[in-house]
């Protein structure tokens, strides 16, 4: 027998952090295990069950039972209450819950050759299934009745596909689907956005965004925002370094985001954090300096319009 647990309300997404491991965490109990052919969990035989809590965060309410085996033949079990209250999942692998998955989960096949043409690969069903799964979240009630929740949805599917997996917005019902309208209050206005090695240039624009209800008579969300350009002189900044394709220089391009004081400086003081902070999380410092001209070069894979831009 083995048990393990792990504090989760020591990582960034809960806030505030307080209560520990009693708040927000999860823990392991592996049960008669031993080395074996095994039953598709871990490669072990035996019975694993895995729980997760939390109390006072996640907002959603829900309730489901899924039949598993991507990680292992078994059953999951989520029950949440909403407004953050509590919300507790429970899986059980192995053993008699094993047994039940594979007597109850499909056994027809899914070509995995369409996918990798030329392999040699088993047609296979390698979904889980979710007997039911509901949920409130944002004002919309989510079901699913037996289906993979990793599966695809395509408004091209049958027409029970919508029964099997859907939503309905209790509000957009009500007082109808939001239309956003957006109205200029400045700009475009030519800037330069000052870093350590040069000054980028750029535009912005101050912009009031609303958004309204056809059967509601006043605005049902109002702010002020900005959009700033930058697509001809981009502000460099590290990659994450996280895949092969980010592991380099990189730049951004352009950048909205809400405006409180409806100015052009905090446009431009937003664009200068926002850099910074991601040449000192991913550069080492903020006084990182690009190797590379970002700036699109005349021809090449650069849009006509934009090239001629730049080339001006």
């Amino acid at each position: 027998m083995r048990f393990h647990w792990q504090n989760l309300n020591d990582s960034g997404e809960t806030h505030p952090k307080r209560g520990g491991g009693a708040r927000h965490g999860r823990a392991w109990l592996s049960l008669f295990e031993r080395e074996g052919r095994g039953d598709g969990h871990h490669g072990t035989r035996g019975i694993s069950v895995n729980w997760e809590w939390s109390f006072l965060w996640r907002t959603s309410c829900a309730v489901s039972l899924a039949f598993r085996r991507q990680d292992g033949h078994g059953m999951g079990f989520h029950f949440a209450l909403p407004f953050g209250l509590f919300s507790f999942y429970l899986t059980l692998l192995g053993g008699p819950f094993a047994w039940l998955a594979r007597k109850v989960l499909p056994t027809y096949a899914r070509d995995q050759r369409r996918m990798y043409p030329g392999q040699k690969l088993p047609i296979m069903d390698y979904g889980d299934r979710e007997l039911f799964n509901i949920y409130l979240n944002d004002w919309a009630i989510w079901w699913n009745f037996w289906r993979d929740p990793m599966a695809g949805w395509s408004s091209r599917g049958p027409w029970w596909q919508k029964l099997q997996s859907g939503n309905f917005n209790v509000v957009d019902f009500i007082f109808g689907q939001t239309k956003h309208e957006r109205r200029a209050l400045a700009g475009p206005v030519p800037v330069k956005i000052p870093m350590p090695e040069r000054a980028y240039d750029a535009t912005v624009t101050i912009e009031e965004r609303t958004w309204r209800r056809p059967r509601w008579p006043f605005v049902w969300h109002r702010m002020v925002g900005h959009d700033i350009d930058c697509k001809l002189d981009p502000v460099p900044h590290p990659g994450k370094g996280e895949s092969e394709y980010d592991c380099g220089e990189d730049a951004t391009y352009g950048m909205s985001g809400q405006n409180k004081s409806g100015t052009v400086e905090e446009a431009i003081a937003s664009l200068v954090e926002s850099t910074m902070n991601s040449r000192r999380r991913h550069g080492g410092s903020v006084m990182w300096a690009p190797k590379e001209d970002h700036r699109p070069k005349p021809g090449g894979s650069t849009p006509p319009a934009m090239a001629d831009q730049a080339a001006s």
